[in-house]
């Protein structure tokens, strides 16, 4: 393991405490595993987070330009 070291303001240092105090972990612990987890969302991030896809609860087509719904086929729904 590698050790970094950085400097906190008081109020900061004892809010940290207070969190790892909580978390049941050293602040070495708790560091490492926040550390961990912002390294992991940068190498695997969420697809769906970047996606301008956006979920439709409820929708019904009837038809497309006169087109009945049984011929119409790959059809993707944009926000308009």
């Amino acid at each position: 393991m590698r050790t970094i070291s950085t400097k906190l303001p008081k109020e900061e240092h004892e809010r940290l405490l207070e969190l790892c105090n909580q978390e049941g972990q050293s602040v070495s612990e708790y560091l490492r595993d926040l550390i961990k987890d912002v390294c992991d969302s940068y190498e695997k991030p969420d697809p769906k987070a970047n996606s301008n896809d956006k979920s439709v609860a409820k929708a019904e087509i009837i038809a497309i330009d006169g087109v009945p719904v049984s011929e119409i086929k790959n059809v993707k729904v944009v926000e308009l």
